[in-house]
C-alpha cells in the first residue's frame, strides 16, 4: 500500500503536492512529508541554480541551500494560493522560486547590517586562511597546555613575543577583547 501512494506521488502535480504538505494531521503527516520530498526534488535543479547566483557572507553554498530548502518549506508551501494569479492559476514553481529568491535577498541585506559585520567579517583563530601554506603557525600551537600563563609564554620566546605585539597592534578593540578571552580559555 505505501508503495502505491509513493508512485501516485510521484504523478501528482504542483498543485495537489502543495496541498498534501500543507497537511498538519498527525496520521497523515507521513504522507506530507513524502509530498514535500517531492516537491523538492522536482524544484532542486532550480534551486542549485538560485543558490549559486548568491554569495553571502558569513554563509557556504550549503547554507544557502538551507535556507532556500527552509523558504520551500515555510514560506512557499504554507502561502501558495493557485487563484491569486492575475492571469489564472499561479504556477507553484515560479512562486517558490520568488518566495525564495526573496528569502536570500533579505538574508543578504541583513547580513550587511552592522550587528551582524563582527560575525562575518571575523576570522578563525583556530583554522588556516590559506590552504597552500604548509608551515603557518596557528594560534593553537602558541597556546599550549601548560599551567603558565600567556605572558609567560611570549616572555620566553622573543619571536613569540614580537608576533604578540604585531597581533594586538592590527586588532581592533573587539577583537581583542575576544582574544584576550580566548587565550583565558574562554572559548
Amino acid at each position: 500500500m505505501a508503495k502505491k501512494k509513493l508512485v501516485e506521488i510521484k504523478n501528482l502535480d504542483y498543485i495537489e503536492l502543495v496541498k498534501i504538505a500543507k497537511i498538519k494531521i498527525k496520521k497523515k503527516k507521513e504522507l506530507a512529508n513524502k509530498a514535500y520530498n517531492e516537491i523538492e526534488e522536482r524544484i532542486k535543479p532550480k534551486i542549485m541554480y538560485i543558490v549559486r547566483q548568491f554569495h553571502i557572507p558569513g554563509c557556504n553554498i550549503d547554507d544557502i541551500c538551507q535556507e532556500a530548502l527552509y523558504a520551500l518549506r515555510f514560506k512557499a508551501i504554507p502561502d501558495y494560493d493557485k487563484d491569486k494569479g492575475n492571469y489564472g492559476p499561479y504556477p507553484f514553481d515560479n512562486f517558490a522560486i520568488l518566495c525564495i529568491r526573496r528569502h536570500l535577498s533579505t538574508l543578504l541585506k541583513s547580513s550587511f547590517q552592522n550587528k551582524k559585520k563582527a560575525l562575518n567579517t571575523s576570522l578563525s583563530i583556530d583554522k588556516n586562511r590559506n590552504d597552500n601554506s604548509i608551515d603557518m603557525l596557528f594560534l593553537s600551537d602558541i597556546l599550549t597546555d601548560t599551567n603558565d600563563t600567556i605572558a609567560d609564554l611570549l616572555q620566553s620566546k622573543e619571536y613569540y613575543s614580537n608576533l604578540f605585539n604585531t597581533l594586538f597592534k592590527k586588532l581592533s578593540k573587539f577583537e581583542k577583547k575576544v582574544f584576550v578571552l580566548y587565550i583565558k580559555k574562554y572559548s
